[in-house]
């Protein structure tokens, strides 16, 4: 993920002072993701933009839901530890409730970015609304406020997508696999 210097400042400021701001959604739509990690045979799946979600957290009940998984990797580079962009691809790929949150004018470098890490497919979610967060220098978290025909657009110009999941008022979310 490609992110400026200020933002990942801020992102490090935000998650140091509220460590659990932004782990909560990756486990929470489980349901929507196993059925396809499970028909696709992936064996490793890359939280992309994790927070400061604990591995166990997800690769436990992950492992519950799939025969299939044997490895999570969480990478998000506002979080020191896992802030080195993995250079081997993974099966699956969960890009949840993360890409609002990137600078626009860094969106399609990340995209180009998790196109190289996904062998098999992914999972998008994201808010097509402002939410009422704010960061630590008073900035909006969401950065990028798009409605779904904008985000379906956008992800389909990496992607090819093979499920739309959810279209909801706050929310796009999509099955995609690589084009």
């Amino acid at each position: 993920m490609t992110i400026s210097a200020k933002q990942k400042a801020v992102l490090q400021e935000t998650h140091a002072k509220s460590p659990y701001w932004g782990d909560g959604t990756v486990v929470e739509k489980l349901k929507y993701y196993t059925p396809y990690i499970n028909s696709r045979m992936c064996d490793t799946v890359l939280n992309y933009g994790s927070s400061y979600l604990d591995t166990n957290k997800l690769a436990i009940p992950l492992k519950d839901w799939s025969p299939y998984v044997k490895e999570v990797i969480n990478y998000d580079p506002a979080i020191p530890g896992i802030d080195v962009e993995p250079t081997t691809p993974a099966d699956f790929v969960l890009m949840l409730d993360v890409l609002e949150h990137v600078e626009p004018d860094h969106l399609d470098s990340t995209l180009k970015s998790i196109q190289g890490l996904m062998k098999k497919g992914g999972m998008v979610s994201v808010a097509v609304k402002l939410t009422n967060r704010v960061l630590t220098d008073g900035s909006p978290a969401v950065k990028n406020v798009q409605d779904h025909d904008w985000w379906e657009a956008k992800v389909a110009e990496y992607f090819a997508i093979d499920q739309e999941v959810m279209r909801t008022k706050a929310h796009y979310m999509c099955i995609v696999s690589p084009k």
